[in-house]
């Protein structure tokens, strides 16, 4: 009976395997608001994104992970052996990105606390303050976010505004997932 569970056990552990490929996969620094569409279109293809969308107003790519090496591989793969990790979306306005939204899905408690550190210390590292504090309403929901802000014009760089980032933990589907978004209105006047 011992050896029976032990072979499920590790037949579980084989199986969930690829589940432990999806994490945060993305460090949100690097797509800085402002940039061009041929940076964001070349940074995320370097970190193997697939764009199902893309044109001169917004963008939409997804990062998907899995048993295979590179996004090539991806050709005739079943449904099942393929994990989205990030969903990202952007906006652009005369060129420039000026809306960044994403959703990181992970399926394991380090990869998420790792994940959560990085877009905080983001927020440390460019002095963001805390706007608001959002909770579900309903009860059977887990979401809790929080809006920041950054006073790009105080840090004395070339970007101006007010960086409005917000950030929402939540775990209602299974995994736990984080959503993003980052907007300045600088790079977009009304």
């Amino acid at each position: 009976m011992r050896r029976l569970w032990d072979l499920v056990c590790f037949s579980l552990f084989f199986l969930a395997l690829p589940l432990g490929f999806a994490q945060a996969d993305i460090d949100f620094s690097k797509i800085l608001l402002g940039s061009s569409k041929n940076e964001v279109q070349k940074l995320l293809r370097g970190s193997n994104f697939v764009f199902h969308e893309y044109n001169d107003s917004q963008f939409k790519a997804v990062k998907l992970v899995g048993r295979f090496k590179d996004n090539r591989e991806l050709i005739g793969k079943e449904f099942q052996e393929i994990v989205p990790s990030t969903t990202l979306s952007g906006k652009f306005c005369s060129g420039k990105l000026y809306q960044l939204d994403a959703l990181s899905h992970y399926h394991g408690s380090l990869n998420f606390w790792q994940g959560r550190k990085q877009i905080y210390k983001y927020i440390n590292d460019n002095k963001g303050v805390v706007q608001s504090i959002m909770i579900g309403q309903k009860p059977e929901q887990s979401n809790v976010g929080f809006t920041f802000i950054i006073d790009r014009s105080a840090s004395g760089g070339k970007v101006k505004g007010e960086e409005i980032v917000k950030v929402m933990i939540d775990s209602d589907t299974g995994s736990m997932q984080m959503r993003y978004q980052f907007t300045n209105k600088w790079f977009c006047p009304e």
